[in-house]
């Protein structure tokens, strides 16, 4: 309301905003585009390929960094990789 008396209608419309910083550090990054290098069974997984929700998990045990699955996800699709085809 203060915005829209100050400036009138264009005082109404979204303004650009930083948001809230990624919650993966790059470390964490770097050991996620490490992991997508290889194979699961290399780290001790019983499966042939990387998803989001065993990579979360192998960041939070070897890493101690609690990170959603979603978050991963996130991450992927930025740098355009793929959790889901065997590499």
């Amino acid at each position: 309301m203060d915005r829209f008396d100050e400036e009138g209608p264009e005082g109404l419309r979204d303004r650009e905003r930083e948001g809230r910083p990624s919650a993966l550090k790059k470390e964490a990054k770097k050991e996620i585009e490490r992991l997508l290098e290889g194979n699961p069974t290399d780290e001790g997984q019983n499966a042939t390929r990387w998803t989001a929700p065993r990579v979360a998990e192998h960041i939070e045990r070897e890493l101690s960094i609690d990170v959603h699955e979603d978050t991963v996800r996130e991450m992927l699709k930025q740098t355009e990789d793929s959790w889901t085809r065997p590499r």
